[in-house]
């Protein structure tokens, strides 16, 4: 370590290990190095000793003066990551970048003191001054770097986050990631916008993230530098999911805020508790304040069609009742929860569908089942179906003919001319009628009141398509056959 070189100006812990960042060494290239925590016995009690050298130092293999590596540092058990806020790309300066680093088998001092990374990490719309790495964070195979310096249209510098999971092969494995992503590198799984975001909030300047939840702060936003943190949580398919573009979930505000407070210019989540540096607070003093994510269970019920004015009843954890479109919540502790449904009769529950991959429906039970971490909120939408309706109409040619036709199927019976076999309370789906021709009869039409239904002659069957809320009917025509169609009347003189 000599002048300049900035040692210390990040670090990151956890369990025994220590990483600390060095941007400024060697033209502000910079470095980092690993610490770990004695294992000897002749260390009392295995403490931290007074001064300590590092097991390892971690260098970019394509590092260069000005990549400022070493700026942003993160550690999960035996994964680092280092953020490079300086990396150029092509003609993309300062784009900026993350760098992945995992313990070898034998430790971070095994086989050399100096090692580079097992992957680098870039974004796939990346441009110059995007400053993506100024803040890194990770937690178990989820890693987040912001880029405050993200440019969308005229609205420079309006920062954005990426996320990236760790592939199925690893971070340290040769294959290609990504299509169209550098040779060993890795573009995102997803980024993060905010829906409000303005010119110079500089969303990305700070990250933190614990299970499924990820602060971003923006010390620019509100105008002044006032800033605000957003919160952003998995969704239950995966950060890949909807493309892996996402926005936030929720924001957060201090309640005193004021000008150049640059609230969020520090923050870090773990489980429900989150804190959030404001540097700039009563003329630079500073301030940090603590929150807790709400732990809470939500219910909401939607319909197809739409609009219906139906009460549908919930029992459980979480109880009430809810019309199209409502919501039922509940504050709970991390934990297991249900709540059921009570169905109409006229009703189906097509689906019950959690926003977080460890809760579940199961619609013959009518239940939802919430698995609950701290700081989580998880929804369970229901959605029911009105059933509907199939109806088997008989004409006669000639009309009111009194002999019974039958019909097998999901609509059976025996009907005479001008009547109608009606099922209902039918699930939407699919459903087919067919009949028995009776002799001395044609089939002669099957004409059906739903552009999605059909009738085939061949087979003497109607196929019925029905939505929700859905009456279909199909009329079968039959004509006498033989001499009555081709009698003509003659007229004798």
């Amino acid at each position: 370590i000599v002048k300049d070189d900035k040692f210390g100006s990040s670090v990151a812990i956890d369990g025994d290990n220590i990483v600390a960042g060095a941007p400024g060494q060697a033209g502000d290239q910079g470095t980092a190095y690993i610490f770990e925590r004695p294992t000897s016995p002749l260390a009392a009690g295995n403490a931290w000793p007074p001064e300590m050298p590092q097991s390892a130092k971690l260098e970019p293999s394509d590092g260069v003066t000005d990549d400022r590596f070493g700026g942003s540092v993160a550690i999960s058990g035996h994964t680092v990551v280092v953020g490079a806020d300086g990396d150029d790309r092509d003609a993309l300066k300062s784009q900026g970048a993350a760098y992945v680093f995992v313990e070898p088998s034998g430790g971070w001092s095994a086989p050399t003191w100096t090692l580079n990374e097992n992957r680098k990490l870039v974004a796939s719309d990346a441009d110059g001054r995007d400053h993506l790495g100024e803040s890194v964070a990770i937690h178990g195979d989820t890693v987040v770097a912001g880029a405050p310096g993200d440019t969308f249209g005229a609205l420079e510098d309006q920062g954005s986050a990426y996320v990236w999971v760790k592939p199925q092969v690893g971070w340290t494995s040769t294959a290609a990631l990504g299509p169209s992503a550098p040779a060993d590198s890795l573009f995102e799984t997803a980024k993060l916008t905010a829906s409000d975001g303005e010119q110079w909030d500089e969303l990305g300047s700070s990250v933190s993230v614990s299970g499924r939840n990820v602060l971003v702060a923006a010390e620019g936003e509100g105008g002044d530098s006032v800033g605000s943190v957003y919160v952003y949580t998995q969704p239950a398919g995966g950060w890949a999911a909807n493309g892996g573009a996402h926005t936030q979930n929720d924001k957060i505000e201090a309640g005193d805020r004021t000008a150049y407070d640059k609230f969020g210019r520090s923050v870090a989540i773990s489980g429900a508790a989150a804190v959030m540096g404001a540097p700039g607070e009563h003329s630079d003093r500073g301030t940090a304040y603590f929150f807790r994510l709400p732990t809470a269970i939500v219910v909401e019920k939607k319909t197809e069609p739409g609009g219906s004015l139906e009460t549908f009843a919930f029992g459980g954890d979480v109880s009430g009742s809810l019309l199209d479109g409502g919501t039922l919540s509940q504050a709970v502790a991390p934990g297991t929860y249900q709540t059921t449904e009570t169905v109409p009769a006229d009703w189906h529950l097509a689906s019950i569908k959690c926003d977080d991959a460890d809760s579940s429906g199961d619609t013959i039970a009518a239940t939802a089942t919430f698995r609950v971490q701290a700081g989580e909120t998880v929804k369970c939408t229901f959605t029911n179906q009105k059933r509907g309706t199939i109806v088997v109409a008989k004409t006669t040619d000639p009309p009111g003919y009194a002999s019974c036709f039958t019909f097998s199927g999901d609509a059976s019976g025996c009907i005479a001319d001008g009547d109608q076999i009606v099922v209902d309370g039918l699930v939407p789906g699919t459903y087919t009628s067919t009949e028995t021709l009776l002799p001395g009869w044609e089939l002669a039409s099957i004409i059906c009141d739903d552009s999605d239904s059909t009738g085939d002659l061949a087979t003497r069957t109607a196929t019925f398509r029905v939505q929700a809320s859905e009456t279909v009917a199909c009329t079968f025509g039959n004509e006498k056959a033989g001499p009555y169609h081709n009698y003509l009347p003659v007229v004798l003189r």
